[in-house]
């Protein structure tokens, strides 16, 4: 390394050798400095004696035979080589395409010719030559953007001025030559519309609900335009619809809900006469093009051709009401594109037939227009494509082409004069320079950039695209690169892992992170979208072998068995031992088990025969000490004898019990003429159904004849069955036996006129004591005993609530039984016939409140600091007020989570207070607890009509308040519970406490319901249909359900689809559009979370459900 001779200067920023071998020096402050390979200096650039507008030159660079040269303060100047002529690239204020810095520190080209700089303080950037522009709104007087960001309406003159009317910033214009703004203050607050030329120094501009006017271009002044006379003017413009402008040679069209047409000859307005276009009122009607004959029109659901001499209308499109159009442009063959709100229509002016044009990439469209080369322009989404005719191809612009994110308006321009095609926004002004081509790029090159094992590469240990990493690593991360000629495109990656846990993702990530795979082989692809949307084909990047660890690895799972099948035997011979001991223990405990049910036989019995011993002593005292009167005897001997009796029949029944346990009980099954046998048992009854004028009536199934059965214990069944019916019989009834022949079995069924089954459970009906939710006695062990000798015969027992009134007992038996003894099998028949029903044990759970506000309202001072003091440890606040006007103010200011309030206080008392906010939709909800020393009926009567919750008399412990409140507060969040199990849908009546509450718990539901497939369903919507702030709305839903109103909307969105999934036949798509989901991906991940699976599991999981329920 040697210095130059030839450079003397010490202080060199930077050296460049060009394509031409030419050696570019920069010295600080002096400019630049060329020299020849021959080692001679060529020429010097500096400020002053060239273009270069910055002596300090950091950095080259060369691209197309020019030399791009980074300055400190002047940007990038561009010298072309050839001419020797500078351009240059600067940060302008407010232009997110300018440079973000005019301190430039470094540039370089990379592999595909892409310019990179460093800016100093401005970070890195790229820079790539773009023809879409985006104008924005900046402040009044800034030439670069225009006065108000949404662009309303665009009209070009023939001179290439382009006047921009704006949504708010009145009327802008554009010199295309310059490309610099113009805005005029005195039209600035005005929505601009429309704008039509009108003469040569006026325009016609439509305003929002103000009306039409012409505006002066040299004096910038307005002045009103009526349409025909003011009244019609008034009536089109208050009506909030907006009023198009179309001007032609003769004739200006002025677009309302009427088409008036102004003659510029005569000065003169007149109406169109087409009824047609009345019902064209969802949208302006827009005036598309025109030619010396027609003018086209766009409506609503049509497209009109207009003969402008005749005035003839005629509908060249049409289509369904809810299908809308919204833009519509014409192509240089005559063909007409529509855009609508299910996409893109073509309208074919040879075959006079629409067809819509095919594509994923969006489903509505917002803007159309065409240029000369034969492409449509199409807003859509908040994205700007382009569709190649010629080609019959989409592709998509994004930032690096130039293009935000931006919703483009429906902005049409009847003539375009150069080669730059605008279009409006709600996000500003789009210039797109026609010039622009589109390349068929060949598809990116998706490479393996890098593999990182716990945060280190691992490039060099990848031999033939595989990999091997331990079981126990951390982290795998790839890395990919698309190698294509424009760097600047972000890339949607679509990853694909396949393996064990085979997954897809999708991500504008270039690095996949895989965390920690569990031991197998995986096999990654990777694809990634293209400027027309598709997808490239996936390339396999990666197989991935994740060894076992050493515990799961054949040679130790070997040792494992051998040393299972050593400690076998010794355990082997171990449990024997343990064998032996256990039934040695098992003896004794059975021992120990007869005694104890020996003693617990002898405590039942004696229980069973209590009762009506007690009732027989009684009866017989009473007679011995000669209380009763001599005609009450034959009533007290009646009662004893029947209360022997029974004593009878329970001995009976034990005595059976026991044989049955002892196993010398047997079934004598044998034939026998069932309607005879029923006849014979309920005979026995009719002493007893006369006495209460009952009536014992019989329906048979005649094709029944010999029927198989012990009719001794059967006998004891049909006894018990029509015993029971005689006692909840009313008099003047009728009991009905019937015999029912099933393929299976036989049913005989005691239907009576009584009380019911609507307050029994069922399923405890046949068990010993049980008598349901009703004043009359149990059913002692009768029913009991019958469901035991039933099931003896194989057979069940069961009773039904009758559809008109009463119930109806049955017993069937097995239709394939055959004549012979069964011995009963031994079984501790006794216990289980005469055991003690279990009690339900309820446990106390524990419930704290220091997560809750209390409001004591008390007018003696005494008791209220009592109360406070006793319960300030147990509540997170405790609030006080002296009577209920001061507390009404407290609870409408801090929403306390429950109110303790004493009646009697003066200015306003507890019942007033508790009315006041069961009335009041904002606090309705909050509990009320009325404490008073009045303990009448009448009193708490008034406090429950009032809405109190609860209600305590004075004086009263304090574990009873506490207990309370608990219940009170515990009740509510149990409501709210359900909701975040994601359980089903709760009814209004369900989870409110007040009828304020209910109210408006059902109109919420119904609103949501009603309007459940509308996007546009959220909580402003909401706050508008129910009347209340959106503060009060999210507090209201918040108390009673838990949940956000969003969250809540989305709640009742997701059940009505598993309605949905269960019963129809939609795919996801339609279902997730049916209940107001715009993006299916959403409404799934949204589903996931709520339910727990995905829509597709939903519904396979239910339809299994369904078939096995039909089989």
């Amino acid at each position: 390394m040697y210095r130059c001779p030839f450079v003397k200067e010490r202080e060199i920023n930077t050296i460049f050798v060009d394509s031409r071998n030419r050696l570019w020096v920069s010295f600080y402050g002096k400019g630049i400095v060329c020299y020849s390979k021959e080692e001679k200096k060529l020429f010097n650039l500096s400020s002053k004696n060239s273009g270069l507008n910055n002596d300090i030159v950091f950095d080259f660079s060369e691209k197309d035979n020019q030399l791009w040269i980074a300055t400190d303060g002047g940007g990038i100047n561009i010298l072309d080589l050839p001419t020797m002529k500078f351009s240059y690239l600067k940060h302008v204020s407010d232009d997110e395409q300018s440079l973000p810095s005019n301190s430039i520190y470094c540039l370089y080209k990379d592999q595909m010719d892409n310019i990179w700089g460093g800016s100093i303080r401005g970070g890195l950037f790229g820079i790539k030559k773009v023809f879409i522009k985006t104008y924005k709104d900046v402040p009044l007087g800034n030439a670069h953007g225009i006065s108000e960001r949404t662009v309303a309406s665009i009209y070009e003159d023939s001179d290439t001025l382009l006047w921009v009317g704006t949504d708010g910033g009145g009327i802008n214009s554009l010199d295309q030559k310059t490309n610099t703004f113009h805005h005029y203050p005195s039209t600035y607050g005005e929505k601009v519309t429309s704008i039509a030329s009108f003469s040569e120094h006026e325009l016609l501009v439509s305003c929002f609900n103000k009306g039409v006017f012409t505006f002066n271009k040299k004096t910038t002044q307005m002045k009103p335009f009526p349409i025909v006379n003011d009244s019609i003017t008034k009536r089109e413009f208050s009506s909030g619809d907006l009023v198009n402008l179309y001007a032609t040679k003769d004739h200006i069209y002025i677009l309302g809900a009427k088409v008036y047409i102004y003659n510029k000859h005569t000065r003169r307005t007149s109406i169109l006469n087409a009824p047609q276009i009345d019902v064209q009122r969802k949208i302006a009607m827009q005036a598309i093009y025109s030619d010396d004959n027609d003018l086209y029109l766009m409506g609503t659901n049509n497209l009109f051709k207009l003969n402008m001499k005749s005035n003839e209308l005629l509908s060249l499109v049409s289509t369904e009401e809810r299908d809308d159009f919204t833009s519509a442009c014409r192509d240089d063959k005559g063909n007409f594109w529509i855009g609508s709100n299910s996409g893109l229509l073509f309208y074919n002016k040879e075959t006079g037939t629409a067809e819509k044009v095919h594509t994923n990439l969006f489903n509505s469209v917002s803007s159309l227009a065409y240029d000369k080369k034969g492409r449509i322009w199409i807003g859509a989404q908040n994205m700007l494509f382009a569709y190649v005719i010629k080609e019959k191809r989409f592709v998509i612009l994004d930032e690096s082409d130039g293009m935000p994110f931006n919703e483009l308006i429906f902005t049409p321009i009847p003539v375009l004069h150069t080669k730059n095609l605008y279009m409006g926004g709600t996000m500003g002004l789009v210039r797109i320079n026609t010039d622009l081509v589109f390349e068929n790029n060949s598809s990116p090159i998706l490479k393996l950039l890098d593999a990182k094992l716990n945060g280190k590469s691992t490039l060099e240990q990848i031999k033939d695209k595989r990999i091997s990493i331990p079981w126990n690593h951390s982290s795998f991360n790839v890395k990919v690169i698309a190698d294509e000629k424009s760097s600047f495109r972000k890339h949607l990656f679509r990853y694909t892992i396949e393996g064990k846990n085979a997954m897809e993702l999708d991500s504008y990530l270039h690095t996949l992170e895989l965390g920690r795979l569990a031991p197998g082989e995986y096999t990654i692809s990777v694809s990634c979208d293209t400027p027309n949307g598709e997808w490239t084909q996936p390339a396999e990047l990666l197989t991935i072998v994740v060894s076992p660890p050493w515990w799961k690895s054949t040679w130790f799972i070997l040792s494992c068995v051998f040393l299972v099948l050593c400690a076998g035997g010794a355990v082997f011979y171990t449990l024997i031992k343990k064998k032996e001991n256990r039934l040695k223990q098992k003896m004794r405990e059975h021992e120990k088990k007869t005694y104890e049910e020996k003693i617990r036989f002898l405590i039942n019995i004696s229980h069973e025969l209590r009762t009506p011993l007690t009732l027989i002593y009684a009866s017989l005292k009473r007679l011995l000490n000669g209380e009763v009167k001599q005609t009450e005897i034959p009533e007290y001997l009646h009662s004893a004898y029947k209360q022997a009796d029974q004593m009878k029949d329970i001995i009976n029944i034990v005595l059976d019990a026991r044989r049955m346990e002892v196993g010398q009980e047997v079934l004598r099954i044998s034939s026998h003429p069932l309607h005879e046998w029923v006849k014979e048992v309920a005979d026995t009854f009719q002493t007893a159904s006369k006495a209460k004028n009952i009536e014992i009536s019989y329906s048979f199934d005649e094709q029944i004849q010999s029927v198989a059965y012990d009719d001794t214990k059967c006998k004891v069944v049909l006894s018990n069955l029509l015993m029971n019916a005689l006692k909840y019989s009313p008099n003047n009834s009728r009991i009905l036996i019937k015999t029912l022949r099933t393929d299976e079995s036989i049913q005989v069924l005691v239907q009576d006129q009584g009380i019911g089954l609507e307050h029994v459970d069922i399923t405890k009906l046949f068990t010993r004591f049980y008598q349901g939710k009703h004043s009359q006695g149990g059913s002692g062990i009768g029913l009991s005993y019958a469901k035991m000798l039933i099931d003896l015969h194989g057979g069940r027992i069961g009773a039904f609530n009758n559809e008109d009134r009463g119930a109806t007992f049955f017993y069937e038996l097995p239709a394939n039984l055959q004549e012979q003894e069964v011995s009963c099998p031994q079984h501790s028949y006794l216990n289980e016939l005469l055991s003690a029903p279990e009690e339900d044990q309820v446990e106390s759970v524990p419930f704290t409140l220091q997560g809750y506000s209390l409001l004591i309202v008390e007018d003696k001072q005494d008791l209220r600091e009592f109360l406070k003091d006793a319960l300030k440890d147990k509540f997170k606040k405790v609030y006080q007020a002296e009577d209920g006007l001061e507390a009404l103010g407290i609870i409408k200011q801090q929403h306390p989570d429950i109110v303790v309030s004493d009646i009697m206080m003066p200015q306003m008392n507890g019942y007033q207070l508790c009315k006041e906010i069961k009335e009041n939709l904002d606090i309705s909800h909050i509990p009320v607890i009325l404490l008073t020393a009045r303990a009448d009926s009448e009193s708490q009567m008034l406090g429950y009509k009032l809405g109190a919750d609860a209600y305590l008399s004075k004086p009263f412990e304090m574990e009873m308040l506490l207990s309370v409140i608990q219940n009170q507060i515990k009740n509510r969040e149990y409501i709210k519970s359900k909701y975040r199990g994601n359980q089903a849908i709760l009814s209004p009546q369900e989870v409110t406490f007040s009828n304020a509450d209910e109210q408006f718990m059902i109109k919420l539901n119904e609103v949501i319901d009603q309007h459940l497939p509308e996007p546009n369903l959220d909580v402003k919507f909401l706050t508008d249909q129910m009347a209340m702030s959106r503060t009060s709305l999210y507090n209201k839903v918040k108390e009673l359900t838990d949940m956000g109103a969003n969250d809540y909307i989305n709640y009742r969105r997701i059940d009505r689809a598993t309605v949905l999934l269960v019963q129809s036949e939609l795919n996801i798509t339609e279902i997730s559009e049916q209940v107001g989901f715009t993006y299916q991906r959403y409404f799934s991940t949204l589903f996931k979370e709520m339910k727990g699976v995905t829509p597709s599991q939903f519904r396979a999981q239910h339809s299994t459900k369904q078939q096995a329920q039909t089989k």
